[in-house]
């Protein structure tokens, strides 16, 4: 399983801090979120988001979860990710801040 934290309008909300940097490596306490998701979940990760902040992903990893960046991995959320099926998604607020693909999608 291969993680791929994305960047949605979300990341307009956290200027200044997300002008120089993906939302995915903004702190929250010692780790950045980006870190406390690979340690939650156990697993390295990428990124995809604005050209001139990061690198995007690349392809060929299989399953992979993609998640928005400004989530947190609060307990809750972090079983409801484990247990996603391939090709589902989870929505907060209507929004979606989880998918679990079967394959990766090429451009």
């Amino acid at each position: 399983m291969h993680l791929i934290l994305f960047e949605n309008k979300g990341f307009e909300k956290l200027y200044p801090f997300t002008l120089s940097r993906h939302t995915s490596e903004i702190r929250v306490g010692i780790l950045t979120l980006r870190q406390a998701w690979e340690k939650t979940l156990k697993t390295e990760s990428q990124v995809i988001g604005r050209n001139h902040v990061c690198k995007s992903a690349s392809t060929g990893h299989g399953e992979s979860i993609y998640l928005d960046a400004t989530i947190l991995p609060l307990p809750g959320i972090v079983a409801e990710i484990k247990a996603l099926q391939p090709e589902t998604g989870l929505e907060l607020d209507g929004k979606m801040i989880a998918f679990r693909s079967g394959t990766w999608f090429s451009d």
